[in-house]
């Protein structure tokens, strides 16, 4: 990954740590160090995100004063897709050490959710759920295809292909909920940061699709 030279400071203090790149695929991987100035740039996680993802919040996050100014440097070649890359810098001679932190369980998703607009707790078969105006927003994976320690959380279908093609560790999917618009996350593998990007594009999947069919609840729910 090539930084300009205007954020390099920002990203060696700390204070940057996420990336928006707009390329034909995904040309890093997570787990990777790619060097920069004498330390390394360690990939944290990837997120496939669209156009409209990225809000000025985002921008400043990235190192930027707005999207305009994001956009004029994250485009490399003639791709189109749009990744959201988070990282940290590991410093020359420093070595990664796992940082403890709280385990992410169901109660970190509730918190996470329910700071987006109309978002309520409800349930489904009985389990704790999370919907957007009664709408099916993430759950536990209940079906007993899933792993234990899954969440099921409603997404596209291209987004779920980009997710499955960039962690696989962290996303899958089994036959029970293939043909539906979820994919299953292992709560265990996944960061914070990492979690709270995905809730916020299931947000806007959940709302958008129920903008265009009205009221009604999607018939193509799973849990």
């Amino acid at each position: 990954m090539v930084f300009t030279k205007h954020l390099r400071e920002g990203i060696r203090r700390g204070r940057i740590r996420c990336s928006i790149r707009i390329w034909t695929r995904s040309h890093v991987k997570v787990g990777g160090r790619y060097g920069m100035d004498e330390g390394h740039i360690v990939v944290d996680s990837i997120m496939p995100i669209g156009i409209a993802d990225i809000t000025d919040d985002l921008a400043r996050e990235s190192g930027f004063n707005a999207v305009a100014d994001l956009l004029q440097t994250a485009k490399h070649g003639s791709g189109d897709n749009v990744y959201l890359i988070r990282f940290h810098y590991l410093p020359p001679g420093g070595w990664d050490v796992p940082r403890p932190g709280k385990k992410i369980d169901f109660d970190v998703v509730r918190a996470i959710a329910l700071a987006l607009p109309d978002v309520e707790e409800s349930t489904i078969h009985g389990a704790p759920s999370l919907k957007v105006r009664g709408r099916l927003l993430t759950c536990p994976a209940l079906h007993q295809s899933a792993e234990p320690g899954s969440l099921a959380v409603r997404i596209g279908f291209a987004q779920r292909a980009e997710l499955l093609a960039t962690e696989p560790r962290v996303y899958y999917v089994t036959d029970h909920y293939v043909n539906y618009p979820t994919v299953l996350v292992r709560l265990s593998q996944i960061h914070r940061d990492s979690l709270r990007d995905l809730l916020g594009m299931a947000w806007r999947f959940v709302s958008a699709k129920g903008t265009r069919s009205g009221t009604k609840a999607s018939r193509r729910t799973k849990e």
